[in-house]
């Protein structure tokens, strides 16, 4: 399988192996936001949130009056909501992992001695990212997923 990836993305082993992670973070960032978008109904996800929200709100002055029983039916129906908000994320969880599943082995292959170098010194890790290219995949997919669920308006 790794051959076949190869073929599809050997081109980019020419480039940077920092810039190649984050290439691969930012498509894969935006595969499973997309996921998100077309699999999850957007309209229901922002009104179980919202509700979750309200439940909270409701749920911390009912603790602070002492009324147990009222705070146990509060937290009941949370309970539901939230099991509805996971069901509703179940499926685009699974479309979304088989591209991750068949791009991260792919960069581990190539890039597994890949140490990266931060331009400023960060406190206890110092400069160099301990993780290697994983590592490097993480720290920089976490502002593409904030910006691509921003730019797509995804409710998760």
């Amino acid at each position: 399988m790794i051959e076949m990836l190869d073929i599809m993305f050997g081109f980019l082993t020419v480039l940077n192996p920092v810039l190649v992670v984050l290439i691969f973070s930012a498509v894969v960032s935006l595969i499973i936001n997309l996921c998100y978008k077309f699999l999850v109904d957007q309209e229901k996800a922002r009104t179980i949130k919202n509700r979750i929200r309200e439940l909270s709100v409701e749920m911390r002055e009912k603790q602070k009056t002492g009324n147990i029983e009222d705070v146990n039916a509060l937290m009941s129906e949370m309970m539901k909501n939230n099991m509805e908000h996971m069901k509703l994320t179940f499926k685009p969880m699974i479309a979304s992992f088989l591209p991750v599943m068949l791009i991260l082995p792919w960069l581990n292959y190539n890039y597994s001695s890949l140490m990266v170098r931060m331009p400023l010194s960060f406190p206890i890790i110092g400069n160099v990212i301990p993780f290697g290219w994983l590592g490097w995949y993480f720290v920089s997919s976490i502002p593409f997923v904030l910006m691509t669920r921003k730019l797509l308006k995804v409710e998760v």
